[in-house]
């Protein structure tokens, strides 16, 4: 059995941080039918990673651990996205790159990420963790959260929305996915 849960975004207006500072966060659940340490060791590694991009818009992904401290495993994934107008459109030719650091915690079960944008500079960024719950001997819960800013006047929190709204529309697809690389789903 799988259940989906999707977090509506905080209200407009809502003030997370510093009152001066309004973000977009996002939070999106799934459960699946596995233990938690399947699930969490399949989505750390680099090639689910990099599987899991290029199945939803990547056009050029790179991933690869490259530092252990303790139980914190670092991953370094490097994108190359078709870039889109406000409206959401695909340009024509235009990518941008990315790099997302994950701090992988290989005893909690869970990750703290960033994401630069390099053709962005500062005005673009986003943050966030992968969590994976516990739920029984053969269930577990994916929480996955994060904050997205971008630093446009007048259109930033709009295109933050839709950042969101993506997500949360192609969060049933990825859930898909990823019971499919689990072998529960064919």
């Amino acid at each position: 059995m799988m259940r989906l849960f999707l977090t509506p975004p905080p209200r407009e207006g809502q003030t997370i941080g510093r009152p001066e500072t309004k973000m977009a966060e996002f939070k999106l659940v799934s459960e699946y039918p596995v233990r938690a340490r399947l699930l969490f060791d399949l989505v750390r590694k680099p090639a689910f990673q990099e599987a899991m991009a290029l199945r939803f818009g990547a056009l050029e992904v790179t991933a690869s651990e490259f530092a252990r401290k303790g139980d914190i495993l670092q991953m370094k994934i490097e994108r190359t996205d078709p870039v889109r107008d406000f409206v959401g459109r695909l340009t024509s030719g235009k990518t941008e790159r990315s790099v997302i650091i994950h701090d992988w915690n290989l005893d909690r079960l869970e990750s703290h990420w960033t994401r630069h944008f390099l053709d962005r500079g500062r005005t673009v960024s986003a943050e966030g963790s992968v969590r994976v719950d516990v739920l029984g001997r053969e269930a577990c819960r994916l929480v996955e959260d994060g904050i997205i800013t971008i630093k446009i006047p007048l259109l930033g929190r709009m295109l933050e929305q839709r950042v969101i709204d993506k997500l949360t529309e192609m969060q049933p697809m990825r859930v898909d996915f990823i019971m499919k690389q689990l072998g529960c789903k064919e």
